[in-house]
C-alpha cells in the first residue's frame, strides 16, 4: 500500500487537477497451455514447393473457447510467411502487404467473416534458385478487454477506490507447424505484385 500511495502522490503532483490517474498495476508474460484448444487462434500452414513456383494456404479459426473469462475480438492480426528464394511474381488472396508476405486484418472474431474461420492462400513464381524451403509462419495479434490467465486485481483498504480496471494481452511471434502437401488454388479478383529479385514487390 505504501508503494501505491507514493505513486499516487507524485501523480498527482504532475497533474494535481486531474480527476484520476491510470497505473499499470500488473504486467506479466505467460504462456499458454500445450494444445490447440488453448489458443485463440488456431492455425496450420501447408506448402507445395516446386523448381519455379510456390504455393502456400494458411488456415486460422478464431476459437472462443480458449479465453478464461469473456472472449473480445483479435485486433490487428498479422500473418507473415518467409519466401527463402528469389521470388519474381506472387498472387495472393487476400492481397500481401509485402514481399515478405503479409497479410493483415483488423479484426478476428465471431462476428466477422464465417464467424473468424478463412483461409490466405499464396502463389509465388520462383526465379533461378528454386525449390523454396518451407519456412515458420507467424501470427501477433492483441486483444483488449480480456486476459488469458484469468488473474484478477482487488484493491483493499480505505481512502482509494478503482473507478476502471482495464485488461489486454497482446503475443509476441506465435509459430505454428509446416505441413507439406499438394495444394490446389483457385484465385478470383485477386492483385498482381512483380519484382526484380532482391526488390520490393509493388502492385501493379
Amino acid at each position: 500500500m505504501n508503494n501505491l500511495q507514493s505513486t499516487i502522490q507524485r501523480l498527482h503532483d504532475q497533474s494535481p487537477n486531474a480527476r484520476y490517474y491510470n497505473l499499470d498495476i500488473i504486467k506479466y508474460q505467460a504462456h499458454s497451455k500445450y494444445g490447440a484448444k488453448n489458443a485463440p487462434l488456431q492455425i496450420v500452414s501447408h506448402w507445395k514447393c516446386d523448381e519455379n513456383q510456390t504455393n502456400l494456404k494458411i488456415d486460422y479459426k478464431y476459437n472462443s473457447s480458449a479465453f478464461v473469462v469473456a472472449s473480445q475480438p483479435l485486433r490487428n492480426v498479422l500473418f507473415t510467411a518467409n519466401i527463402d528464394s528469389n521470388v519474381i511474381s506472387m498472387v495472393s488472396q487476400p492481397d500481401s502487404l509485402t514481399k515478405q508476405a503479409t497479410w493483415k486484418y483488423p479484426e478476428i472474431s465471431e462476428t466477422t467473416e464465417n464467424s473468424g474461420l478463412g483461409s490466405i492462400k499464396a502463389k509465388f513464381d520462383i526465379a533461378n534458385g528454386g525449390p523454396s524451403c518451407p519456412s515458420s509462419v507467424y501470427v501477433q495479434f492483441q486483444c483488449i478487454g480480456t486476459i488469458l490467465s484469468g488473474v484478477d486485481f482487488e484493491l483493499i483498504g480505505s481512502g482509494y477506490r478503482l473507478s476502471l480496471v482495464k485488461r489486454q494481452f497482446c503475443t509476441g511471434k506465435i509459430f505454428f507447424v509446416v505441413k507439406i502437401e499438394k495444394l490446389t488454388f483457385k484465385f478470383s479478383n485477386l492483385g498482381r505484385y512483380y519484382c526484380e529479385p532482391g526488390t520490393i514487390i509493388k502492385q501493379q
